[in-house]
């Protein structure tokens, strides 16, 4: 059974998603690169828009330019450029050679040591996932359950065109259980929720659930109700 993942308290998590320490690299290098994503990421959800990614360049440049280098820089095709695919666009010392995946490990491989953290993982992804999102799919890569993921189990996963099996998902609350305890805490229940939604909501989606006011949810507690909600 794997074990339990280091508590990262939801909304703690959500800011640490989104802004990521990167301590290698010098004025032109990956901590300057990260800074500049910052910059330009002005609702802090941990990737840019066009809009946000035109801000990156001077003046006077072409809109055709602009537009070609953020179809360049979003290997996804989502319209969002995340942190890690930023780092692969202005890294021009990537060999010619290596792949988009193997760049994007690389990329999100923040200390060099060859894995993926939770952490490390998420920034992969755009930043409007849910973290329990985030976690099933670390768990789905993490294929030898020792909470890291490698580049072997990167490039397996990242080429994984298998259509999902329902059946063998982790339910929601354990992937919100950070902590393996069997019960959740609001940073824990936060999970659930894109890292935008307000904490106020989601203490009253919690107060809601928590019928006996002991400030945790039980599995009995947290119970959506519907059909295929995968509690």
């Amino acid at each position: 059974m794997k074990t339990p993942l280091s508590l990262f308290p939801a909304a703690a998590l959500a800011v640490l998603l989104s802004t990521p320490a990167f301590a290698r690299g010098g004025d032109d290098g990956p901590a300057n690169d990260t800074a500049k994503f910052e910059t330009a990421d002005a609702d802090d959800s941990g990737a840019l828009t066009l809009a946000e990614f035109r801000t990156t360049f001077s003046g006077g440049t072409r809109e055709a330019k602009i537009l070609e280098k953020f179809n360049k820089a979003d290997t996804s095709n989502d319209d969002l450029v995340t942190l890690a695919e930023w780092l692969v666009y202005k890294d021009d010392t990537l060999p010619e050679n290596e792949n988009d995946d193997t760049a994007k490990f690389n990329a999100a491989d923040a200390d060099s040591s060859g894995f993926l953290t939770l952490e490390e993982f998420a920034t992969t992804l755009a930043g409007k996932k849910p973290l329990i999102e985030i976690r099933a799919r670390f768990l789905k890569a993490d294929t030898d359950d020792d909470d890291l993921v490698s580049l072997a189990e990167w490039n397996v996963y990242k080429n994984d065109n298998l259509p999902d099996d329902s059946n063998g998902r982790p339910r929601k609350f354990d992937l919100a259980d950070l902590d393996g305890s069997d019960d959740l805490t609001p940073d824990e229940f936060a999970g659930v929720y894109p890292p935008s939604t307000k904490f106020a909501v989601v203490m009253k989606k919690f107060d809601k659930y928590d019928r006996n006011d002991d400030g945790v949810l039980t599995r009995d507690e947290w119970n959506p109700g519907k059909r295929g909600s995968n509690p």
